[in-house]
């Protein structure tokens, strides 16, 4: 390399470590055996002094281009008028007094074989990759045995420092933070004891904690509640439980506090209860009446009134004439606009055929059953709440349970082992076992 090189765009290529440097001919020093290039740009960035000295023996390849490759813009110290005059003097030099650049022939000759050469072998590589047959590429993988050649043992045991006298680097581990309801001292799970029903249940539910609750009788739901009155919880009390609990669900069935806020007035809720007069399912539903009936809730009831009326129910027919509910006893007078849930507490011998028209026309309107039987009839509910312990239903999803404050000592009359399950709840779901 001599003089005839200085002015020149090169591209030198020093290896992987050290990069590959563009950058116009500065010097050569025949002496040192090296080559100072400045406007250098290493691997495309911008180099961030004005020169640098390449060694003859760092230098793998070479190669004379036109003009230097325009790399991104990366900041660096130098003022744009200092960039301006780098430019203007490599042109100058890069140029002859023709504006041709002053390369050498035999340089440039040389340059142009190389160049032609290397186009040539890539077209040569193109053709032999293409021209492959393509059912030499498509070729079945052996998973299974190219797995079995694997040894995952041995990858485990140098990744965890068991193999050789590699060790992995011990860490002290950090205090283990503990959630309000987990147990912090170590010990034995507490021995909760199942319910126990002194008859043969034909189901078993799952708590969300995993108790175990068994179904009863029906025959086993009256004594149950006999015994109650006997200790002294009245049935006024009772329907009042159910009623508080049923208003509770109900209210977050339509969607709780987001619904029933004051901003929210002129959209109110429209409920219908469907009731009948001799049955006690009837006063827990015109109880509930009364609770949803005090919040901002549009609330009629479907009453089919019958020869006699319970006193109970008469009761509470007494309470709820003194709010603003609307209570109805002919199919025809029910609301033919959109209501948001429907309240089913009928029997399943006192759905008429009217009824289930009805509900039929606003399927969109999901049913609610209050302490229903284990035949549901032909009003299928998303959602069933019944009291004290369940009954075995053929609905498999969206049952609840509440509880009515019944005496341990009413369960014991009956020889039932009661064990209760609501902890901190006053309704909670139960699951299919």
């Amino acid at each position: 390399m001599d003089e005839r090189w200085k002015g020149l765009n090169v591209t030198i290529d020093c290896g992987d470590i050290l990069g590959t440097y563009q950058g116009v001919v500065a010097k050569v020093d025949p002496t040192d055996q090296s080559v100072v290039l400045r406007n250098v740009y290493r691997n495309g960035v911008k180099w961030d002094f004005p020169e640098i000295s390449v060694s003859a023996k760092d230098i793998r390849d070479i190669e004379i281009i036109n003009s230097i490759v325009t790399a991104p813009h990366v900041p660096s110290a130098k003022s744009n008028s200092h960039a301006k005059e780098t430019d203007s003097e490599q042109t100058m030099e890069s140029t002859g007094s023709s504006g041709e650049r002053a390369t050498p022939p035999k340089l440039r000759n040389n340059f142009r074989r190389k160049r032609a050469k290397s186009f040539q072998g890539s077209n040569n590589n193109n053709q032999s990759a293409f021209d492959e047959p393509i059912e030499s590429m498509v070729e079945e993988f052996d998973f299974e045995k190219n797995l079995a050649l694997f040894d995952k043992r041995a990858v485990a045991e140098e990744v965890h420092g068991k193999n050789g006298d590699r060790k992995q680097p011990t860490t002290p581990s950090a205090p283990r933070n503990y959630r309000h309801d987990e147990m912090i001292f170590k010990g034995q799970a507490p021995n909760v004891r199942p319910t126990q029903v002194p008859e043969k249940s034909k189901k078993i539910y799952k708590t969300d904690s995993g108790a175990s609750l068994p179904t009863i009788s029906e025959e086993l739901r009256r004594r149950l509640i006999v015994a109650a009155l006997d200790c002294g919880l009245s049935m006024e009390r009772q329907i009042e439980a159910m009623g508080r609990c049923s208003a509770e669900m109900v209210i977050q069935l339509i969607g709780g506090v987001g619904r029933l806020q004051a901003k929210y007035s002129h959209q109110r809720p429209v409920l219908i209860i469907l009731c009948n007069s001799m049955d006690l399912r009837a006063c827990y539903g015109l109880c509930c009446a009364r609770y949803l009936t005090s919040r901002a809730m549009e609330v009629a009831v479907f009453l089919q009134l019958e020869a006699s009326i319970d006193p109970l129910l008469n009761h509470e027919l007494s309470l709820l004439a003194k709010t603003h509910c609307k209570v109805i006893s002919s199919s025809s007078e029910l609301p033919t606009e959109p209501v948001d849930i429907i309240i089913n507490t009928l029997d399943p011998r006192n759905q008429s055929e009217a009824i289930a028209t009805w509900a039929s026309r606003h399927e969109r309107a999901p049913i609610f059953n209050i302490d229903p039987p284990s035949n549901v009839g032909a009003l299928l509910p998303k959602w069933s709440l019944m009291p004290i312990l369940p009954r075995a239903l053929s609905q498999t999803d969206g049952i609840y349970l509440c509880d009515l404050g019944f005496p341990k000592e009413a369960f014991s009359r009956c020889k039932i082992q009661y064990e209760s399950p609501f902890e901190a709840k006053f309704i909670i779901p139960l699951y299919n076992d």
